[in-house]
């Protein structure tokens, strides 16, 4: 009985490691989405996503049909928007609306290469799409992830909108991760939400980390090697005490 037990232990142990390096690609393309609202600034205005049934996962190829209201008692539809959004969440923080609601960037929640990155609407009619490829200049070193699926190229965490100039800031990843060949860094965007043009840029080239980290290693090395010959030269030395 301890042995089984034992064996099965290890089974869910290995299974777990295997899922966490990547020996099983775990799928799924079927969600469930939930109802949620944006509200604008002046609360005169909100981004309603209702899906028909939250139960019954959106199928591939649909498009969703959601829109902007105003924020009336009955709600009047403002405009309505179309996303592609199927096998994929959709949530506040894949959106970004302008003061007024009328334009908005919608970032999906994971991406493949050459796939949508960053779409522009106004009114709800698309006005500027990117690509993964668009943004990525070594789209071969992205790091591909399978919970959720898709390459992580953009770092989130430092995804900026400055509401009064309209300027939605973000940074790629571009290979930005240990022991790659690739400039660590990626590159910085800012898009006018407006129009979706790209109105500046800039690159955060750095070292490769596996070319630091030798680095760091070989001076310690070459310092260790200093200290123990420069030790070995004073112990051969004579005594001029005597």
């Amino acid at each position: 009985m301890a042995r089984w037990r034992a064996v099965k232990v290890f089974v869910v142990l290995l299974i777990g490691v295997l899922v966490l390096f990547g020996g099983v690609r775990v799928y799924a393309w079927t969600w469930t989405h939930r109802p949620f609202e944006v509200e604008s600034e002046d609360g005169s205005k909100v981004f309603a996503f209702v899906p028909t049934n939250m139960h019954t996962p959106i199928q591939v190829g649909t498009t969703v049909r959601m829109g902007v209201y105003y924020n009336t008692e009955p709600r009047k539809l403002a405009y309505r928007v179309n996303l592609a959004v199927a096998d994929m969440p959709l949530g506040e923080r894949n959106l970004v609306f302008s003061e007024c609601f009328r334009y908005m960037a919608y970032i999906p929640a994971w991406a493949w290469e050459n796939t949508t990155a960053i779409e522009f609407y106004r009114d709800g009619i698309l006005l500027k799409e990117y690509r993964v490829n668009d943004l990525i200049r070594y789209p071969d070193a992205l790091t591909i992830g399978w919970l959720p699926p898709g390459v992580w190229w953009e770092d989130w965490e430092r995804r900026s909108f400055n509401i009064e100039t309209n300027q939605l800031s973000i940074t790629t990843f571009d290979g930005a991760f240990p022991f790659t060949s690739r400039p660590v860094g990626g590159r910085t965007f800012v898009f006018d939400i407006t129009t979706g043009e790209i109105v500046a840029r800039s690159t955060n080239t750095t070292l490769p980390i596996l070319g630091v980290l030798v680095a760091i290693i070989a001076f310690a090395s070459h310092r260790s090697h200093k200290k123990r010959k420069a030790l070995q030269n004073l112990s051969e030395q004579p005594n001029l005490a005597k």
